[in-house]
Order: C-alpha cells, then sequence, then structure tokens
C-alpha cells in the first residue's frame, strides 16, 4: 500500500491553516472598526422627548463622535449640510421642530381609532415623523441603508414607550 504523506499533510494542516489565515483577518477587520467612530453632527430643533431620546440612543451606540446644534436656522442647516458634504462630519441628522407633538398626536389618533369609547370619533391621519438624514458623498449605499434603518428603530422605539405611557394614562382615569 503506497502512502502519501505529503498529501495527507496537506489535507490536516491546509483547514487549520486556513481557519486561522481567516480568523486573524476578521479580527484585524473588527478591531479597525472598533477605533474609528463616525464623526455625526445632529440637529435638534425638536428639544422635546424625540429629540433628546435620539440623542441618547445614538450616544449609546458607542461608535459615534457626536456634534449636537440645538439652536438651528436655515443658515446653520445650509452650513451644516455643506460641512457633511464636504466630509467634515459622515453624518447629519435633522429632527425638525414639532416631532414630537406631532408623534403624540398620531398616538392619539391611533388611541382613538382603538378605543373609539375613549374620545372622539374622527379622521386618522397617518403622517411619518420625518427625520432628515444626509450623508458625505463617500458613505457606502450600504451604511446609509443600515443607518436610516437605524434611525427607524429608534423611532418605533420612541413611539412604543410614549404609546406605552399615553395608553396607561387612559386606563387610569
Amino acid at each position: 500500500m503506497i502512502r502519501d504523506r505529503m498529501g495527507l499533510t496537506f489535507l490536516l494542516l491546509m483547514p487549520v491553516a486556513l481557519v486561522l489565515i481567516m480568523t486573524s483577518l476578521q479580527d484585524s477587520t473588527f478591531k479597525a472598526l472598533e477605533k474609528e467612530h463616525i464623526d455625526i453632527v445632529i440637529l435638534n430643533q425638536d428639544s422635546k422627548i424625540l429629540g433628546d431620546a435620539m440623542i441618547q440612543a445614538l450616544d449609546s451606540a458607542g461608535v459615534f463622535n457626536m456634534t449636537v446644534v440645538e439652536n438651528v436656522n436655515d443658515n446653520v442647516l445650509s452650513e451644516t449640510k455643506n460641512q457633511v458634504r464636504e466630509g467634515h462630519f459622515e453624518i447629519g441628522v435633522l429632527i425638525p421642530q414639532g416631532a414630537t407633538k406631532q408623534i403624540r398626536k398620531r398616538i392619539s389618533q391611533e388611541i382613538k381609532k382603538q378605543l373609539p369609547q375613549l374620545g372622539k370619533k374622527g379622521t386618522f391621519e397617518d403622517t411619518p415623523t420625518e427625520i432628515e438624514i444626509f450623508f458625505a458623498p463617500m458613505i457606502k449605499g450600504v451604511f446609509k441603508q443600515a443607518v436610516s434603518e437605524s434611525v427607524r428603530e429608534i423611532i418605533a422605539h420612541i413611539q412604543t414607550q410614549m404609546k406605552k405611557r399615553r395608553f396607561a394614562q387612559f386606563f387610569r382615569t
């Protein structure tokens, strides 16, 4: 019986080498991502529940170097968009004035629609809360989509918390 020792050695060592190489490559990629923080500017025109909760949620993610601008006018908005376009920030988020009020109104309408005995019947306007997100030109599409989805999830979580509080108020009275 002829044995191929070299073939047997490659058969056993190549998968081990492949696993070690792939692990080291992935580890270095994750370390690079952990070291870098993404520069983000948040223009908070709604200094209420939504604006504050959005800032807190993005800050707790731990991947952003955040700059928060509270007093936003048209000049500040256009200047900030230019800074994002020029690459000073990778992401810009505009939380419009009255966003919390809009969510509260929508929640009240939903509750009245679901439990008509608690309020007057009326038309239900489902207008989404518009939070504008703008990106630097160098940001890839997949990353843009991931950030946009994360912001939508944060908004949905905030709405759910507000809805729970509103239902609790209705049932306490």
